[in-house]
């Protein structure tokens, strides 16, 4: 992954399951340039117990379909990769989009990592994402709960392909009500 500056979280238990799941956030946000391994140092800060965030939490909860009390972090975590598509900083703060330039210059270290990792599925972390990412793969068919669609797509990897769907941004959605799509997903 000579082209990816964030390296991605990868857990300890990473695809020795049948789903192998890649969970895909937007960005990080500092007042500086973080080092390589900040993706992972944030996520092991979370796993002991050393950074409380509501982000975190809300994708172990959207996933797992339980209430925060009732995951251990460290399985949770240790079972799923995690990496963050823009490889720059955006920002300072939260919430700034980032530029044309830094979506464009993500999208080759994006495919080195579906290449490296494997994953059976791509659950994207908010639909702002979603609009960035690469429209290259194919239309997957679509998720339907009751009355509602989610659309999916899926990328060709070097021995196989990766399932892609998106759901709100975890800081503003309630994980309950977004659980039986990541079911739904998962299943597909």
């Amino acid at each position: 992954m000579e082209n990816v500056y964030f390296k991605p979280w990868v857990g300890s238990q990473y695809g020795t399951g049948k789903d192998r799941i890649l969970l895909l956030g937007e960005s990080h946000y500092a007042d500086r340039k973080p080092s390589p391994s900040f993706t992972i140092d944030l996520t092991q800060e979370y796993i002991d117990g050393e950074l409380r965030h509501r982000y975190w939490t809300q994708i172990m909860q959207v996933v797992s379909g339980k209430r925060h009390w009732d995951i251990d972090k460290h399985s949770f975590w240790h079972e799923v990769a995690f990496y963050n598509f823009i490889q720059d900083v955006v920002g300072d703060s939260a919430g700034k989009p980032p530029t044309s330039q830094l979506i464009e210059n993500s999208v080759v270290p994006f495919f080195e990592v579906l290449s490296e990792l494997k994953p059976t599925h791509l659950l994207v972390l908010s639909k702002r994402l979603w609009g960035y990412l690469p429209s290259d793969g194919k239309q997957g068919s679509d998720l339907v709960i009751e009355n509602d669609k989610r659309e999916t797509r899926i990328y060709n990897i070097p021995g196989g392909e990766v399932k892609a769907t998106w759901l709100p941004h975890p800081s503003y959605f309630s994980a309950p009500k977004w659980h039986p799509w990541v079911v739904a997903f998962l299943k597909q």
